[in-house]
């Protein structure tokens, strides 16, 4: 008999069953009706069984046409008997299995050929050439790989169910779950007849509603222990949720991920997106496209790495992705002729929609204040779709959504918004449209919402920091939305440009610096100051205060002073966990422990910044680091490292002066001597303090946030202006 599964996804695995007798048949599907992806629909020789719940075809052997040909068919038929003798075989029964042309065709068209009985395997073993290639699961090893079978649907069900999402449901069921995955894996079952979309479909569920550590184990240790098929392991997007789940995961010591793999797994899942896409499945192809992108966009790639090839070479690490049919299609909507809206008699009105990256809108509302009308919108405080920051399963589906509601196109299989998606698109719409101009901080959730709601008579500035233009939501913006891209340094402007570049957008990238209190960080220094280093914000792995305490050790006299919250207590099997763990034995050693301060966070920074006569830049990466100026400003002197993940873009370099600037930790303890000498450090104060005012002045900012935001210097200085104009 015949049987063809109906799976999910655009590729269906075809089994073809074969039985010699009736009684033989099975009264469900041979490997279980537990498992629901497939569907029975053919049969044997003789009658079905009364009440069987699948369709029946008969196997014949093609009659003979002609005298030759049936003197050739007793011939051959002679042969087969042999055959069927020296193999133990029923001659009838491999004669009609010999001489079936549809048999022949069933088996081209199939994966996986089953045997219900021995003398259907006695027949297989006497003439191979009937199977064609194709994999054979032989009686004797039916019901094993029919009970790993079931097995595995019970496991992907509990996975799913509300057990697994519930806090230690997980944890609790871990050991479990991985034995039912080895035996799975023990059992031989041919991969290509795993349900590898249902596995697929399942790992994206858990990375998204479970906790991110215990998720990511289950999807390396249990999901991905079953020996699926490698083509539809990518196509299907669990290669990449593989991937990224072992990222999240703590490495061995040293251990580096391998590249090409992760570029494979992405390639592999964005094709299968456009693969769906084609075969008309836009919710399942927007599914992979997810699994894609949050590969690609990993925080272990680019975050807290001193080196990260999105931030080399944007050009050629995007290359994929932008290829991509499925998020062209994402984002398609109709062009439009933008005409920003002519204001005489009264204020213009800006709305600064915030971040869920940070807070560090509020100088930028403080500067515009006094020259428009501002308010002040947080989205993502409104909707918990817009506050993530990591790709899941709901955020594409919505977006799809949204572009659809806009007039963009529709994609088969997603849904319109729901009740909570209307209300954040009516909420951020309305917003939208009252302002005159929109300055969206961080390139986040939120912006790609307010891009695609953005009317054409109203200008768009979007803010980007840094952490911002490694994530995925920079490339789910509509950019002929907005006017204007700011970043706060040049080496950020360089990274921003390359990225935008490459996905074909032209849109002016401006470097304006962040806004600094001037006032209250000019404060004198304790008498200990001098030899007292500092770090304000340092808690973070991207922050390597490990790097600080290279240096403290190069000086018994010298003190560290960390101002800011400490690392958060993070589990083993976090990726962070052995950088905290080597920082925490580090500080607690004798000759380090007594000299190192940590203040925790305060709201005041002028405060510690007292105690303060060398203030450390020691990040991995860095924007602007608000840290460094404020402590500059307050007269300490700076010792920045040459941010690594930046240095080919010209790094701190192309921030501050070039004497500020160390590459190592003994460039770094030969600066901190020379600014440090008693006769110096007086002179080295001031003129840290005046290079920091001279450079990032925040009147001279505040201006230029005005004429940049609201249009020109008429309008940024308060005074009536010429009607804002393109």
């Amino acid at each position: 008999m015949a049987a063809e599964t109906i799976a999910a996804g655009p590729a269906p695995v075809r089994v073809l069953a074969l039985a010699r007798a009736a009684e033989d048949l099975p009264q469900v599907a041979p490997w279980g009706a537990e498992v629901t992806w497939c569907t029975l629909l053919a049969g044997v020789g003789e009658a079905p069984l009364p009440g069987c719940p699948y369709p029946v075809t008969r196997v014949r052997p093609d009659p003979p046409e002609g005298a030759g040909e049936r003197w050739r068919v007793g011939a051959a038929r002679v042969k087969t008997s042999a055959l069927a003798a020296r193999a133990d075989a029923p001659a009838e029964w491999l004669w009609t299995l010999k001489r079936s042309t549809w048999l022949r065709r069933e088996v081209r068209r199939a994966d996986v050929l089953w045997s219900l009985d021995t003398d259907t395997d006695a027949a297989l073993r006497a003439a191979p050439d009937l199977a064609g290639g194709t994999v054979v699961v032989t009686s004797s090893e039916a019901d094993r790989v029919a009970r790993a079978l079931r097995d595995l649907a019970a496991l992907l069900e509990e996975l799913a169910g509300d057990r697994a999402a519930a806090p230690g449901g997980l944890t609790d069921g871990l050991a479990a779950w991985q034995a039912t995955a080895a035996a799975v894996a023990a059992a031989g079952v041919p991969p290509v007849i795993l349900p590898v979309e249902r596995a697929a479909e399942v790992a994206r569920g858990l990375l998204s509603r479970a906790g991110r550590l215990s998720a990511a184990t289950v999807v390396s240790s249990v999901l991905d222990a079953v020996p699926w098929a490698s083509a539809p392991r990518g196509v299907s997007g669990l290669a990449a949720q593989r991937a990224a789940a072992d990222l999240t995961l703590a490495r061995p010591s040293g251990a580096e991920p391998d590249e090409g793999l992760l570029a494979a797994s992405a390639d592999a899942a964005l094709d299968g997106a456009d693969d769906a896409l084609e075969s008309g499945d836009g919710a399942l192809a927007l599914a992979r496209l997810g699994d894609a992108m949050a590969l690609l966009f990993h925080r272990e790639r680019h975050a807290e790495v001193p080196r990260s090839a999105l931030a080399e070479d944007p050009g050629s690490y995007l290359r994929s992705l932008r290829r991509s049919r499925t998020l062209r299609a994402l984002l398609h909507a109709e062009p439009v002729s933008r005409r920003p809206r002519l204001v005489q008699d009264r204020d213009l009105r800006v709305l600064v929609v915030t971040g869920s990256y940070g807070s560090f809108h509020a100088p930028v509302v403080q500067a515009l204040a006094g020259a428009a009308e501002v308010r002040v919108a947080d989205h993502a405080d409104t909707d918990p779709v817009l506050s993530r920051k990591l790709m899941d399963t709901e955020v594409l589906p919505h977006l799809a959504a949204l572009v659809a509601e806009c007039g963009g196109q529709h994609l088969s299989g997603v849904p319109a918004p729901d009740r909570q998606g209307m209300q954040t698109l009516r909420r951020v719409r309305a917003d939208v449209r009252w302002a005159d101009v929109v300055v969206s901080d961080w390139a986040d959730r939120s912006t790609v919402w307010v891009s695609h709601l953005c009317p054409p008579d109203v200008r768009l500035v979007v803010r980007v920091h840094a952490l911002d233009a490694l994530d995925p939501w920079l490339h789910l913006v509509r950019w002929e939305a907005v006017e204007q891209v700011v970043v706060v340094s040049e080496p950020m402007r360089s990274l921003v440009t390359d990225i935008l570049t490459t996905g074909g957008v032209d849109v002016p990238v401006t470097v304006l610096p962040n806004l600094v209190r001037l006032e209250a960080l000019d404060t004198d220094k304790d008498d200990t100051a001098r030899t007292t280093l500092g770090m304000v914000g340092w808690g973070r792995k991207v922050k390597d205060p490990l790097w600080a305490l290279d240096l403290l050790e190069r000086d018994p006299s010298w003190h560290l002073v960390l101002v800011g919250s400490d690392f958060r207590d993070v589990p083993a099997q976090h990726p962070a966990a052995a950088y905290v763990q080597r920082f925490r034995a580090r500080a607690a050693e004798p000759h380090l422990r007594e000299r190192v301060h940590v203040v925790g966070f305060t709201a005041d920074v002028a405060e510690p910044l007292r105690r303060i006569g060398v203030i450390l830049s020691t990040s991995v990466r860095e924007s602007w680091h608000l840290g460094l100026v404020e402590g500059a400003m307050s007269g300490a002197v700076p010792v920045v490292r040459n941010w690594p993940l930046l240095a080919s873009r010209g790094g701190a370099r192309a921030l501050f002066p070039d004497e500020w600037v160390v590459d190592d930790v003994d460039e770094a303890e030969a600066r901190v001597r020379a600014v440090t000498d008693p006769s110096r450090w007086p002179q080295e104060r001031a003129r840290a303090r005046a290079a920091a005012v001279g450079l990032f002045d925040p009147e001279q900012v505040g201006r230029a946030y005005r004429e940049l935001v609201l249009g020109g210097p008429e309008r940024a200085a308060g005074a009536p202006g010429p009607p804002l104009q393109a």
